[in-house]
């Protein structure tokens, strides 16, 4: 008898064609890889359904059956000890003190580690932080502008215990011109130690004038695929990176929190790659078995008001030109 779980962490894609549609069979892709015929999942009632151990085990994990109470046991013992890692190294670098945690996490933005950011912070900066750092692979900033040096002001003491510090990060890039940003946070007590409370939505840069910015455009780099994007520098903090496994959305970073994609671009494997009848796929490049092309829209969605819409038209205009710049590292 099969035991059956929800699945929910795999990518799930149905077959196409009439016999496929008509009794729901589905594929089961983990990781890339096309689960056998005892890996296939089903459609039941509007819930996908799939058995449990080809899927937990294409998933590294360990499955048992306990008869006596009708349970399946999915365990992965490696995910324990990796938490427990993670849970060590974050004890190693929690702050003794409110300046300490400021600047440790000053130096954390001009290092671009997301995952030492992360470490720095509260429970709850965590909470509101981890599906943006996920989304950049725990990547954070650019790769040009860089943030070259930083200095962190005195701490001025809150009503609410918590302690602001100004930091000034001093960007430059390969022509040598240097701007300042300034990034203004807080920092609580949480339990024994001190983590970052606040930051501003853009940490290495607050505000939204771009007129004193020096440098001639910003670079936009992907670590996981490993290619890069030139962009107008007017979008200096007004977007956010999407990356996931084989694609990466850039969206514009609206104030109000709403998040509109601008530009897709899409890595597959090369022998998947083909043109579509409508010419809406454009191929960019191609490395180490990989296609890279991005999707015109169908449709142009703005869903924003006033001075957000206007800039959201310009940026959907300037990613058409900025594709041009795409290149493979």
């Amino acid at each position: 008898m099969k035991k059956y779980v929800i699945a929910g962490s795999v990518l799930l894609s149905s077959v196409m064609g009439a016999t496929a549609l008509a009794d729901g069979a589905l594929k089961v892709v983990v990781n890339g890889s096309l689960l056998g015929v005892e890996g296939q999942a089903e459609l039941r009632e509007g819930v996908t359904m799939a058995a449990a151990r080809p899927l937990a085990e294409a998933l590294g994990a360990k499955v048992t059956w306990d008869n006596e109470t009708r349970t399946v046991h999915i365990d992965r013992p490696d995910d324990k000890l990796l938490q427990q890692q993670i849970s060590l190294l974050e004890a190693a670098v929690a702050a003794e003190s409110p300046e300490e945690a400021a600047k440790q996490w000053a130096e954390a933005v001009k290092k671009r580690n997301g995952a030492l950011q992360y470490a720095l912070m509260t429970d709850d900066l965590r909470a509101q932080e981890k599906e943006k750092m996920e989304a950049s692979f725990w990547v954070t900033g650019t790769s040009s502008p860089w943030v070259d040096r930083y200095t962190v002001s005195k701490g001025t003491d809150n009503a609410d215990g918590t302690v602001s510090y100004t930091i000034t990060f001093v960007y430059a890039d390969s022509t040598k011109k240097e701007s300042e940003q300034k990034a203004t946070i807080r920092v609580k007590q949480q339990e024994e130690h001190w983590y970052v409370a606040q930051i501003p939505e853009n940490p290495a840069g607050e505000g939204d004038s771009t007129e004193e910015f020096p440098f001639d455009h910003v670079t936009y780099e992907n670590q996981y695929w490993a290619y890069s994007l030139t962009l107008p520098k007017s979008w200096f903090g007004k977007f956010l990176a999407v990356e996931e496994e084989t694609k990466t959305e850039l969206v514009y970073n609206s104030k109000t929190g709403l998040k509109a994609t601008i530009l897709v671009i899409y890595s597959v494997p090369a022998k998947e790659w083909k043109q579509d009848e409508n010419g809406l796929f454009h191929k960019l490049g191609e490395h180490n078995g990989r296609g890279y092309y991005y999707l015109d829209p169908l449709d142009y969605d703005n869903p924003y008001q006033g001075a957000e819409a206007e800039e959201f038209t310009r940026m959907f205009g300037e990613a058409r030109k900025a594709v041009s710049t795409f290149r493979l590292e």
